[in-house]
């Protein structure tokens, strides 16, 4: 239960926070906190979005020199899909010439699936990013003010801010023993209610915990969020059992910010079609789908103004569907999020074999594998390692059943280590793809 003195400093913290977005942002945060809301709970939510689309287009055709050329485009329809590498190679030209570059924010890719990306955003984008995630979060059981444990990586706060919105910030660069131990007692002594991170982190404290014999009773956890990763059920069910709250994923991106939010009645993804217009097109060709199924996800930000994306594909593959949620949310869903382009394997006859599929193989084997990571080498070789404390002999069936899945022409080597190393970003994906990257 959540002491007196507990819900005062939460109310206090929220009301101090409400306080400084009403004198510093104009209440930018808090209003678009009720939009999404609004968006959510009404049928009849009419988000003018055309009128957002076209008024986002001609802004950057006026002001943005890179855009200078779409002038000839008559209507959004006509629009090509841009690509990382026009920003990377034209990325000052992106910049709107109404802001000050000193002024604006930086951001980049962490560039654990090929090179870095910069980016810049203004600090309108920045509070619509916050009001995001301040709402989403609430999904999975967060209050503002409450106090909660964040896995980030190269990020600085004063011991004011992190005071002021009751944080703990947990590096997650290294994981070892040290980690965890450090970990564990910051989320039990500290009383945690709330803890956003990456499923490989959650996975690794929920089988610490777990080895210790700890329960539910033993945490004051409200929710936990997912991103960065694909969640798989298995760390799902893993964290769901030890700490007795629910895991929900979150589909965001550093460019852009909460693109979509699992929801806590079932597995769908909530598309946030407030702050973005996101698109899905042929995996092959540059246009939208004719008939739904698995595609391209193409986004724009109807509200960076100062750094226009337009159009932009993320480099994710998703299915979307206008089928109504049983929670009775507005809007559409994402069907399927079958993660990133990169992060599919390609088999012996040149198809791609996304995320989700590889997690289904992997599977039957869940309960011997600590982790698995898949290394495409070229188009003829893939390297699998196994981070497991069982024996190998217990894996003789899987070479069979992954080659069954790949192609005969593949050859596929499995090696067993006792530790997989955590890319600079602090990301372990299951699957690195040398080939797209290239």
């Amino acid at each position: 239960m959540v002491s007196e003195n507990g819900r005062t400093n939460q109310k206090m913290r929220n009301y101090i926070l409400k306080s400084k977005d009403k004198l510093l942002n104009k209440g930018r945060i808090f209003s678009k906190v009720e939009e999404l809301k609004s968006y959510y709970n009404s049928s009849n939510f009419n988000n003018h979005k055309n009128d957002k689309l076209n008024a986002l287009l001609r802004y950057a055709v006026t002001n943005s020199s890179f855009y200078t050329s779409y002038a000839k485009y008559k209507n959004f329809d006509e629009i090509p899909v841009l690509k990382k590498e026009h920003i990377k190679e034209n990325y000052e030209k992106f910049i709107s010439k109404n802001f000050e570059k000193s002024k604006l924010y930086t951001g980049s890719t962490s560039g654990s699936t090929g090179s870095p990306l910069r980016f810049f955003y203004s600090q309108q984008k920045k509070d619509i990013r916050q009001a995001e995630l301040i709402f989403f979060n609430k999904w999975a059981g967060y209050e503002v003010g409450m106090k909660h444990a964040l896995n980030a990586i190269g990020s600085y706060k004063s011991k004011l801010k992190l005071f002021l919105q009751n944080e703990y910030l947990i590096d997650p660069s290294k994981i070892d023993k040290h980690f965890l131990i450090a970990f564990k007692k910051i989320i039990v002594d500290k009383n945690v209610k709330f803890y956003i991170g990456y499923p490989s982190v959650i996975r690794e404290i929920a089988s610490y915990c777990q080895q210790l014999k700890l329960t539910p009773k033993d945490f004051r956890l409200k929710g936990i969020i997912s991103t960065g990763e694909p969640l798989d059920e298995y760390t799902r069910e893993l964290a769901q059992n030890i700490f007795g709250c629910k895991v929900l994923s979150r589909y965001s991106s550093l460019e852009f910010g909460v693109l979509a939010h699992e929801c806590s009645e079932e597995n769908s993804f909530h598309l946030n079609d407030v702050d973005y217009h996101i698109e899905v097109f042929d995996l092959e060709k540059d246009i939208p789908l004719e008939k739904p199924g698995v595609g391209r996800l193409i986004i724009t930000d109807l509200y960076n103004y100062a750094f226009p994306l337009i159009r932009y594909e993320i480099g994710d593959l998703a299915e979307i569907s206008k089928l109504n949620c049983k929670c009775g949310k507005n809007g559409r869903v994402l069907k399927s999020l079958n993660g990133r382009i990169v992060d599919s394997l390609i088999d012996s006859e040149g198809r791609k074999l996304s995320y989700g599929h590889i997690n289904m193989l992997m599977f039957p084997f869940q309960d011997k594998v600590e982790r698995f990571q898949f290394v495409q080498e070229s188009l003829t070789e893939i390297n699998l390692k196994i981070q497991t404390k069982a024996n190998p002999n217990q894996f003789n069936d899987l070479r069979s059943h992954l080659i069954n899945e790949f192609g005969k022409k593949i050859k596929l080597h499995i090696s067993f280590v006792t530790f997989i190393d955590a890319f600079k970003s602090g990301k372990k994906p299951f699957i690195v793809n040398k080939v797209l990257k290239n």
